[in-house]
Parts: C-alpha cells; structure tokens; sequence
C-alpha cells in the first residue's frame, strides 16, 4: 500500500519523546515473557504492550524490543509464557525490567507443566504457554503471537499489576469481583 506523501508528514511529526509521553497516558496490565534458551538458561522480560488475539484458537500478540535476548531465544524454542502479574509483582516487574544479567538468580521460579518454561508463581496470578505462530517486525518492535497451549492460574484472589503514567499501581480494594 502506498502512503500519501501529507500522510507521512503527520506521521514524522510526532516524535518518540512525544508518542512516549502520550502513551504513558495509556495503562496497561504487566507480564514477564519468558521462555528458556540453550542449554536451559533462563530469558525473561517485562511487557505491558500484551493483548488477547484470538479467542478460537486461544492466542496471544506480545510487543517486544527488536534487541531483546529474550525475544532471540523465543525465536530458536519456537515456545515462551507469559506470566500476568498481580498486586504483589512489582518487585518482578522492576527487576525483569532492568538490564541485570542474573534476574532468575533473584527473584524464585519455577517451570510451567507443559514445556518446562520459566514461571512465576508468587508473581504471577497466571502463566500461559503459548507456541510461537508468527514473528513481525515494526519499528523498533517486533510482534510475536502464539497460540495459547496451556495456563496455569496462581493466585486468582490478587487483583492485577497495572502500569501507566510511568507508574505501577493496582485496582483499588473492593472494586468489585476479580
């Protein structure tokens, strides 16, 4: 498809500072996506650019840093989960966030039942291991959908770790059934 030239003028007039700022302005739920490397080693990231595809066959989009090494592996094992954060996340969210090299070391994991993906039980009110269905690169972004194998709920009586305005927070108590 071929873009108007007074199209991409509007399109280059907003900045990533701008579109970063304006975004934030937009909250999201937080996951980790994790998924494990050669010879076993551990990768995970932090996400909130995450949303339900497909509810027949159950599947997922996810929006990852095209740098990411977790996204690379993801690529090579053809599988990875994603754990949905609850209220009690945080912690694993800053730290899956960050550039630390030894994020498994910190913070306790296990492995999902299916394909022995890393999951977060005590951060996680639910991990889905998803099959990897397509890879598409946009920007500085690439978009992975999967389709959704299995899913094991943790914690279903936590309410949700929520991110925006460059901030976690959380419903508010007795907001209504979770």
């Amino acid at each position: 498809m071929q873009q108007h030239s007074s199209t991409a003028a509007m399109v280059d007039s907003v900045t990533p500072g701008r579109f970063r700022n304006l975004m934030s302005s937009f909250p999201s739920g937080v996951a980790i996506v994790t998924t494990t490397g050669r010879r076993g080693r551990p990768f995970g990231m932090t996400v909130s650019s995450l949303c339900s595809l497909s509810l027949q066959p159950a599947m997922l989009l996810v929006c990852m840093r095209n740098e990411s090494e977790t996204l690379a592996e993801i690529v090579v094992r053809g599988a990875f989960a994603v754990n949905l954060l609850h209220r009690d996340g945080r912690e694993a969210a800053v730290l899956f966030s960050s550039t630390a090299p030894s994020r498994f070391t910190a913070i306790a994991w296990d492995t999902t039942p299916t394909w022995s993906l890393p999951a977060l039980p005590e951060h996680a009110h639910t991990t889905m291991e998803c099959a990897l269905d397509n890879v598409v690169r946009a920007g500085d972004h690439t978009l992975i959908i999967g389709s959704v194998a299995d899913a094991t709920e943790w914690r279903q009586d936590l309410a949700p770790l929520l991110y925006g305005l460059r901030r976690y927070a959380t419903w508010p108590e007795n907001s209504g059934p979770v």
